[in-house]
């Protein structure tokens, strides 16, 4: 069946007549199409993005039941719905919560309750997930950095687009990000940075991108390694 958008606005959990949304559920299989298909993007379907958007903000007035794994996929959901805020309050949920024992292992509820290593091992994925975002030609530069993270840098992040992250650098208060990109094939890939870019350095080739400011278009070749030095519109 069809997406559909309920009277809220937001994205139907249920296409079957007369069922209705229940906002207040650790599960959030209907934002699927968002993370991790990558189908519903602000380019794809704006539409369907915004509905998304409102969905997530719908179920983010509730607790997710308290459930670590219910945290954890709304957190990688709301990374790819570019809302930062949204990660960074379920971030610091997982972190104030006792969620972690003292030896970095995690529970599945908070105040240590029931021993489950969900939280562990998803927390990295969401934060690669914040910093890079990636599918087949696209990679796009902090989608969801939480604005207390305005300087920082992270290494070696394989994209979903035969593309690696070699080292990826940014400081907000100086409006700059650098990265350095190596591709596993010749390829040209759309760089997105939604802050807006006002100039960008780099040997490889750079042409305009039909997504305007935010974008442009890099010629990427098997196995270069391309250095990338980006000033935002804001600096």
């Amino acid at each position: 069946p069809p997406y559909l958008v309920n009277a809220d606005g937001a994205l139907q959990e249920w296409s079957w007549p007369g069922i209705a949304d229940h906002y207040n559920h650790r599960h959030s299989s209907h934002l699927l199409p968002v993370w991790p298909y990558m189908e519903i993007t602000p380019e794809n379907d704006l539409k369907l993005f915004n509905a998304a958007l409102t969905t997530l903000g719908k179920k983010d007035a509730y607790n997710y039941e308290n459930a670590g794994h219910g945290l954890l996929h709304s957190a990688l959901i709301a990374a790819n719905l570019k809302n930062e805020q949204a990660v960074d309050g379920k971030l610091l949920r997982l972190t104030r919560e006792d969620f972690y024992y003292n030896n970095l292992a995690t529970s599945h509820y908070p105040k240590h309750g029931t021993f489950c290593t969900d939280v562990c091992n998803t927390v990295p994925a969401i934060m690669m997930e914040m910093l890079v975002g990636s599918s087949p030609g696209i990679l796009e530069l902090l989608p969801a950095l939480p604005k207390e993270l305005d300087q920082g840098a992270i290494a070696d992040i394989k994209g979903r687009n035969q593309v690696t992250v070699q080292s990826l650098s940014w400081n907000m208060k100086t409006h700059t990000v650098n990265c350095t990109l190596q591709s596993d094939i010749d390829q040209k890939i759309t760089l997105i940075e939604r802050n807006s870019i006002n100039n960008i350095k780099t040997d490889a080739k750079v042409s305009p991108s039909s997504l305007g400011q935010i974008a442009r278009v890099i010629q990427l070749k098997k196995g270069v390694k391309t250095n990338i030095s980006i000033r935002l519109n804001n600096g």
